[in-house]
């Protein structure tokens, strides 16, 4: 069943979102966590504007490193 032709905005709420993966998830719950930690990590903050680029752009989260 599709909810919408084309996404609505951030307030939509990623589980009602159709073709959302676990790994979506998983990935959006660790650029929150890095958003957390991001004031008083250098690393944290590196790679969280690295997310937070490539999301922006959909180029894929190839150049992400495990953290």
């Amino acid at each position: 069943m599709r909810l919408w032709s084309k996404p609505v905005g951030p307030s939509v709420s990623t589980l009602s979102v159709p073709n959302r993966t676990l790994a979506d998830l998983r990935e959006l719950i660790v650029v929150a966590w890095l958003a957390q930690n991001a004031s008083h990590d250098p690393k944290a903050m590196n790679e969280l504007t690295k997310r937070l680029t490539t999301l922006c752009k959909g180029t894929g989260h190839r150049e992400w490193r495990p953290f």
